[in-house]
């Protein structure tokens, strides 16, 4: 159903037509501006407001049902198929009671808010403001980068790095990097000789049958000592 449109020019024609039969059977213009908003008022449901075309519903609708859109500042009205720009004509005025989703209550015209707090949520404080503008767009959009030597399994690896300590390569360690460094490649099968009494050495089996039949050493004072003397 098409939602009925008076132009400006229909209601010129109207009042063209009265001035000419001078006919007081036909309508003022201020008459059936009245009328049409009476009857627009008996067919159409005030809905209430969305921000663009886009934004109004495609489903759930009734016909005569109105949006106000704001971005073109016009009202548009399901017809059972599609939304309907209505245009300037639309005068009717709807009733309070009849407006649905408005708030039940509203704050009065002065009031002030709090700032937000760690605990509380509020308006932003100008500090707070000042302290965002001051932190770089992506600031704390960080992902580690990933080295450039790749992953590596356990193990014992040559590494260099870049002036900020990030490994760029790592190549394992071999037997060459290793005697590189004076260490013997292999076991050298050193062998020591016993200890004699001019070089050191092991200790042989019969020093150490010797030593182990030594009495322990007992140490005496000088009074013991001249005591043994005089018997």
């Amino acid at each position: 159903m098409a939602i009925p449109f008076v132009s400006p020019e229909n209601l010129e024609y109207f009042k063209t037509k009265q001035d000419a039969q001078n006919d007081a059977t036909f309508a003022k213009k201020s008459e059936l501006q009245s009328a049409i908003n009476t009857a627009i008022a008996s067919v159409l449901t005030w809905k209430g407001v969305k921000e663009n075309v886009s934004a109004l519903p495609s489903s759930g609708n009734k016909i005569g049902d109105v949006w106000h859109v704001s971005a073109d500042s016009g009202e548009y009205a399901w017809d059972g198929t599609e939304w309907q720009a209505l245009g300037g004509m639309l005068q009717a005025s709807v009733a309070w009671d009849d407006i649905t989703g408005k708030p039940s209550t509203f704050a009065p015209s002065t009031h002030s808010h709090n700032a937000a707090t760690d605990s509380a949520s509020g308006f932003m404080s100008a500090s707070d403001k000042q302290k965002l503008d001051g932190i770089a767009t992506g600031a704390n959009n960080y992902t580690h980068p990933a080295s450039a030597a790749g992953a590596k399994s356990a193990g014992l690896y040559k590494v260099a790095t870049d002036a900020q300590g990030h490994v760029t390569a790592a190549t394992e360690v071999t037997k060459g990097d290793i005697t590189a460094l004076g260490i013997p490649g292999q076991d050298t099968n050193t062998t020591y000789s016993p200890a004699t009494q001019s070089q050191n050495g092991l200790m042989s089996s019969a020093d150490k049958t010797k030593l182990d039949n030594l009495e322990e050493a007992v140490a005496m004072t000088t009074e013991e000592i001249d005591a043994m003397f005089q018997e």
